[in-house]
Order: C-alpha cells, then sequence, then structure tokens
C-alpha cells in the first residue's frame, strides 16, 4: 500500500482518483481541482474521496479525434 498507481493501471478501473486524473493529464492540483468546480470532469464524492470515472478518458479521446477530423 502507499504506492503510486501508473496511469495505465489507473485506466484499467472503472474509477480513478484526482491524483491519477493529474497523473494522467498532467494538470496541476489547482487546475484539476478547477476542472472538477468548474463541470468540466465528471465526478462522485465519496467521503472525502473524489472519484472520476475512467471512462471519461475515452470520451476525451474520442472527443480530441472528433475535432481533429473536422479540422
Amino acid at each position: 500500500m502507499g504506492g503510486h498507481t501508473s496511469p495505465a493501471e489507473a485506466l484499467t478501473r472503472q474509477f480513478c482518483t484526482l491524483a491519477d486524473y493529474r497523473r494522467i493529464t498532467g494538470r496541476s492540483p489547482a487546475s484539476a481541482m478547477r476542472d472538477i468546480k468548474a463541470g468540466r470532469v465528471p465526478h462522485v464524492r465519496i467521503g472525502h474521496a473524489l472519484l472520476i470515472p475512467t471512462s471519461f478518458f475515452a470520451d476525451l479521446e474520442q472527443a480530441a479525434y472528433s475535432v481533429k477530423a473536422v479540422q
């Protein structure tokens, strides 16, 4: 316990932590919280834990490819 989860390992679960989100996206702590508070990142809070569905990353990737194809 106490070890860090690799981005690839984090994406194999249904939910990832805010720390996982930051590692995957390269966002700073402040920017990650702004994303959450602005509603740009779906999440659920269980107690103090903030969990992000990993399906968000697949949707984000699909949106990025869709925008690229349109340009």
